[in-house]
């Protein structure tokens, strides 16, 4: 009777096993999240080159950080992959100097950089049955588009540059209903805008809708 019991509990452990493993439904969702990343200080060098274009001296300063936004779309495909296409807008990097050249005039302004991509991942999940599929590693690419503008008592300074690179990351999300989870991960951003020396690493936080 005993080993009829346990045959019973091992088989009733095998079929709840085998309707786990069949609950994955194919969807789409999308989603928002805020993010923030922290930039190189660059106001030496920056100084460094008025000086070096207009002799005198000059001063700079400069935020070390920026915030943005992503809108998102995507596909839960197969049990183990999404499909996901992006498209985030960052605040201004803004470059604020001051000098006098070596004509003894003085001159002031701001530059901002800001940063505008599109960006297609898959997202790489454990199955369901491992408990950990709400876990994600992202790999993808995008494409950024850099823009500077420049105000103030000088000229040049505006204009822009575009290209592609990459993105990899790690994410979690955690349901909150049937309906809505929250996200957080940590994507790395490398060859921005197509410039090898342009990488960020983001922490973001958002909320996905599925349907």
């Amino acid at each position: 009777m005993k080993k009829i019991l346990l045959t019973a509990g091992f088989i009733s452990t095998l079929a709840s096993f085998g309707a786990n493993a069949q609950s994955f439904t194919p969807q789409f969702y999308a989603g928002a999240e805020l993010g923030y990343t922290r930039v190189d200080n660059n106001a030496q060098k920056l100084a460094n080159a008025l000086v070096a274009t207009n002799g005198g001296s000059a001063s700079v300063s400069q935020n070390t950080g920026i915030a943005l936004g992503r809108i998102f779309g995507g596909y839960k495909a197969f049990e183990n992959a999404d499909v996901e296409l992006g498209a985030t807008q960052t605040g201004n990097i803004n470059y604020n100097f001051a000098g006098v050249s070596r004509g003894s005039t003085a001159y002031a302004g701001t530059t901002s950089i800001n940063v505008q991509s599109l960006d297609f991942s898959v997202l790489l999940r454990p199955s369901i049955s491992t408990g950990f599929n709400n876990l994600y590693v992202r790999l993808g690419g995008q494409w950024a588009k850099e823009q500077a503008s420049t105000t103030g008592n000088v000229t040049g300074g505006n204009g822009s540059v575009s290209g592609t690179g990459y993105i990899y990351g790690l994410g979690y999300d955690q349901p909150i209903d049937k309906t809505f989870d929250a996200r957080f991960q940590i994507n790395r951003l490398a060859n921005i805008a197509g410039q090898s020396s342009d990488k960020a690493t983001v922490f973001s936080v958002g909320f996905v809708g599925k349907f």
